[in-house]
């Protein structure tokens, strides 16, 4: 009965582990995941500007034209006074 209970013991100890350590890092994990999305480059960059040299296509687009073919804009990144601006623009 003994072994009975120590077992029933560790599995709940096991499964409160795995489920509040999946609770407390899921917020880390998308934290970590929206900085990657903003600043890691992928080791591409050069086929972005040196090769397709976006910079200078984008720079000749409107910001409404490139929002209009799905160019996407990562909003919460960017700074409160464009946002306010785009807030009055809209």
């Amino acid at each position: 009965m003994r072994l009975i209970s120590a077992a029933a013991a560790i599995f709940v100890l096991s499964v409160t582990i795995a489920f509040s350590d999946g609770y407390l890092g899921q917020g880390r994990r998308t934290n970590e995941g929206q900085q990657i999305f903003r600043f890691d480059t992928f080791g591409d960059e050069q086929l972005w500007t040196a090769v397709l040299r976006m910079h200078e296509a984008i720079a000749a687009v409107s910001p409404a034209t490139a929002l209009g073919v799905g160019l996407k804009v990562d909003v919460e990144a960017l700074p409160p006074n464009v946002i306010d601006a785009l807030k009055r623009f809209s």
